[in-house]
């Protein structure tokens, strides 16, 4: 979840700032800075993301677009648009269905530490201490001042700079970004098939899949495995007609996928095809139907 890939940043430069420069910086203002800023830009993250989830959504005549401006539902909603995922040669067919939930555990499991870190932050269980050589003043930590009933929280959280919470949030981080591998390789596999590895490594790994979905919102749906058969068959051709080397020539057609960065969303067809910018009808539906499931949760 993007809120809590932008948080370290902010998190980091302000509990350096609090705490390197005293008791100058209130705990109101702090939390304030620390977590608004990852709010504001989870929000736009949220918008931007749910705007070309409902854009392609609306192409390819999947119904519940609402989904896509819902966070956790957004996720699972992706998987309407890649369908079945495929892994090691397996198929996984509610990959969207698997990574919500994994989400959900994250997101929980993030919160409780907050929470927990929090309470510890507070200014009541710090002491200030000069340095003698430089006359900087500092913050430490003094355990001593938290209520023995509480004093749990801090090995869970930060005993020897990495807590149990720690350990088992960064095992579900690991298992979020696996099947959001998963499920956004499906959807950039149909979406953008020039590089669909970039874009699910930037959606997956890094906060950007916001951005990325909203790209390629207008770009049609294709079959993947089709394409690149179809591209292995005609450079073989090519190669056995003239002599060329089967690699590197044009994709059938003359035209390749687009860019989807040429003018931040921008997008055709690379099969040749495309779709009507007004929000026509689109050929290629994913769902196999004009309109698909209308149950949003019929994975369950």
């Amino acid at each position: 979840m993007e809120f809590f890939e932008w948080l370290f940043v902010p998190q980091l430069i302000f509990t350096m700032i609090r705490f390197y420069g005293g008791a100058s910086m209130s705990d109101a203002v702090y939390f304030s800075i620390v977590f608004g800023i990852p709010a504001a830009l989870y929000l736009v993250c949220l918008i931007i993301g749910g705007l070309g989830l409902s854009r392609m959504a609306k192409f390819a005549g999947i119904g519940n677009r609402w989904m896509a401006f819902v966070p956790f539902l957004n996720t699972y909603y992706a998987q309407k648009l890649g369908g079945e995922a495929s892994v090691f040669g397996a198929k996984m067919k509610r990959a969207g269905l698997y990574a919500m939930l994994v989400e959900i555990f994250y997101v929980l499991l993030n919160v409780f530490t907050i929470v927990l870190s929090i309470y510890l932050s507070q200014s009541a269980f710090y002491d200030e201490v000069t340095d003698v050589e430089t006359g900087l003043t500092s913050l430490v930590f003094n355990l001593n001042l938290v209520p023995e009933n509480m004093r749990w929280a801090y090995f869970l959280t930060n005993e020897t700079g990495l807590g149990a919470l720690d350990i088992v949030t960064s095992l579900l981080g690991l298992a979020l970004v696996f099947f959001f591998c998963v499920l956004y390789n499906s959807v950039y596999r149909k979406y953008y098939i020039r590089s669909p590895f970039l874009l699910t490594f930037l959606s997956a790994v890094l906060p950007g899949r916001a951005f990325c979905l909203y790209a390629v919102r207008n770009n049609a749906p294709v079959d993947y495995d089709a394409y690149v058969r179809r591209m292995r068959e005609e450079a073989a051709r090519r190669a056995q007609q003239n002599g060329q080397p089967p690699y590197g020539g044009a994709p059938m057609g003359g035209s390749g996928p687009q860019e989807p960065f040429s003018d931040f969303g921008g997008g055709h067809d690379p099969s040749g095809g495309g779709h009507d910018p007004s929000g026509g009808g689109q050929a290629g539906d994913p769902s196999g139907g004009s309109g698909g499931d209308d149950s949003p949760f019929s994975d369950f």
